[in-house]
């Protein structure tokens, strides 16, 4: 993942910021495994914490549920919670808060699109594919 140590002088990761992810973006529903996973790159490489803010009216709405996501019940992680996004679905940037500290992560809040059909297909692409 490009995402540096400090904060970046340019960062892609900018506040606001809409883009698109164009492979497969696999998430968990539990804090715990994805800080696990956070944790699993090597020491003194940067690290992210991400959280995906989905809209709230999709709990009772469908109008409002995530188009492009769907719930994995079998993969390789016990109790997992594996959210899964299609290729290109769209995101963009709520909060940054860079570490300074290589062994803490930094955190990334980001919102879903509820569709992406309803987006423009000439955003900016996810740096790290």
């Amino acid at each position: 993942m490009a995402v540096a140590s400090t904060t970046p002088s340019n960062p892609f990761f900018k506040n606001t910021k809409r883009y698109r992810v164009p492979g497969f973006l696999a998430t968990s529903g539990s804090k715990q495994i994805a800080q696990s996973f956070a944790m699993r790159v090597r020491v003194n490489r940067p690290r992210a914490l991400w959280t995906i803010k989905l809209d709230p009216r999709g709990l009772k709405d469908l109008e409002y549920r995530v188009k492009n996501m769907t719930f994995v019940d079998h993969t390789h992680v016990t109790n997992e919670g594996e959210y899964l996004f299609a290729p290109y679905s769209v995101f963009y940037v709520k909060k940054t808060k860079w570490s300074s500290d290589p062994s803490m992560p930094h955190k990334i809040t980001l919102v879903a699109a509820v569709d992406n059909l309803g987006e423009p297909e000439d955003m900016p692409l996810a740096p790290w594919y």
